[in-house]
């Protein structure tokens, strides 16, 4: 493919000042591919831009954002497939091509040429790709199969849309070591600036603007509650997996303090989720854009969960819900550093734990006179005080990716 794309694009010229943009497995509109997709759409005159083009395999994502000035297409259309040949820059902020278990954020194996760069969708402490196998030991056949081919095919033009020579955003000395290790980025393609998304998005659709409305009036008579954990992958089942709001007196305890609990969960969650009719009670979509909540909260419970980075840079009291610790930590995917590194607020393994250390979150005063400190060091350690301001990460972007 990337053969014929080489050939395609002599005919059909690239363009740096064309940008194609797609995110979370060409599905949701959402995360840093959003927010640095809307400040360049609205400043596209400022920087030079000719085109700024979001793709998706969401018919309505295409259909609101055109009605809203924007441009968008279906991937797999006509006018997708040329502006994937077209564009000089693609930008993703998931995963750059389709496999069995999903689809690519954008027509990765079309990106051959193009100036590729990774925004990535989160500081987690849980490991991926190769930290992962290296800390579950995992040495067998297919694991060794499968490191053999990726060596064999580690030449950036023999992977699938050569993104193998992406660039990939990062933003602090910790997350750059991941990027090294986990994911396989080359010493001088990553890029250390600031998240977009610690940016709010300009444009909210009338979905998300009905939710956080409903949001901003539910905080003036209680606190909020946002629980998010992570995915799991060795346990399928509700059953299996510890959901503290089923778990004997946890409602009651909800209920009789004025909390409202707000379960969102993650994308790639894979079961059923069992579902408690309450007032105290609401269920977020997993495709909700995360990003938007922050601001309506004053709690964070979760687990391994990338939301806590965003949590502590916001400086929202973070109480960690973590019954399987041991499990995860030896048989599922391990974690990339120590815990207290990237979760500065109070672990809790048990459901009595879990009350006790929401009561002591809710004042918050007190609870940051306790953690404050912890804060400073996970921020810098997350986030290294680099500025969140748009203009600065594009430039980054563009001065170290050099379009």
């Amino acid at each position: 493919m990337n053969i014929l794309t080489s050939i395609v694009c002599l005919f059909i010229r690239r363009d740096k000042r064309i940008l194609l943009f797609g995110s979370w497995m060409g599905r949701r509109y959402a995360d840093n591919s959003r927010c640095l997709y809307e400040f360049l759409s609205k400043n596209k005159k400022a920087y030079g831009l000719k085109k700024v083009i979001w793709v998706t395999d969401n018919p309505k994502v295409v259909k609101m954002l055109n009605e809203n000035g924007f441009e968008a297409y279906r991937k797999n259309t006509i006018k997708g497939v040329y502006w994937h040949f077209k564009s000089g820059v693609h930008i993703v902020s998931n995963t750059y091509s389709s496999s069995k278990s999903h689809n690519g954020d954008i027509i990765g194996h079309l990106s051959c040429g193009a100036i590729k760069i990774l925004l990535w969708h989160g500081l987690s402490i849980k490991a991926c790709g190769k930290m992962r196998a290296d800390i579950n030991n995992n040495h067998s056949l297919k694991h060794s199969v499968r490191n053999f081919l990726n060596l064999v095919f580690s030449a950036a033009f023999f992977s699938p849309g050569c993104w193998k020579n992406r660039f990939h955003l990062t933003t602090a000395p910790e997350s750059t070591r991941v990027a090294y290790y986990d994911f396989g980025v080359k010493r001088n393609h990553a890029i250390e600036a600031s998240y977009p998304r610690l940016n709010y998005p300009s444009f909210i659709t009338k979905k998300e603007k009905r939710l956080l409305e409903k949001l901003d009036s539910l905080r003036k008579k209680h606190k909020l509650i946002l629980y998010c954990p992570t995915f799991r992958e060795m346990n399928k089942t509700e059953s299996r997996f510890v959901n503290p709001i089923l778990q004997p007196g946890f409602m009651q305890f909800i209920e009789n303090n004025n909390y409202i609990w707000i379960d969102k969960r993650h994308s790639a969650n894979t079961f059923s989720v069992e579902k408690i009719d309450s007032p105290n009670v609401m269920y977020i979509d997993s495709d909700f854009d995360i990003n938007l909540i922050y601001r309506y909260i004053d709690i964070l419970v979760t687990d391994y969960s990338s939301t806590a980075a965003e949590a502590v840079y916001f400086s929202i009291p973070v109480v960690s819900f973590i019954p399987d610790y041991d499990q995860y930590n030896t048989q599922e995917r391990g974690l990339v550093s120590p815990y207290d590194s990237y979760y500065p607020g109070e672990k809790s393994y048990t459901t009595d734990e879990l009350k006790m250390q929401i009561k002591n979150a809710s004042d918050y005063e007190t609870y940051f006179v306790r953690f404050g400190k912890k804060y400073d060091q996970c921020k810098r350690f997350l986030f290294n005080d680099n500025p969140k301001d748009m203009n600065w990460i594009y430039n980054r972007i563009k001065e170290k990716a050099k379009f």
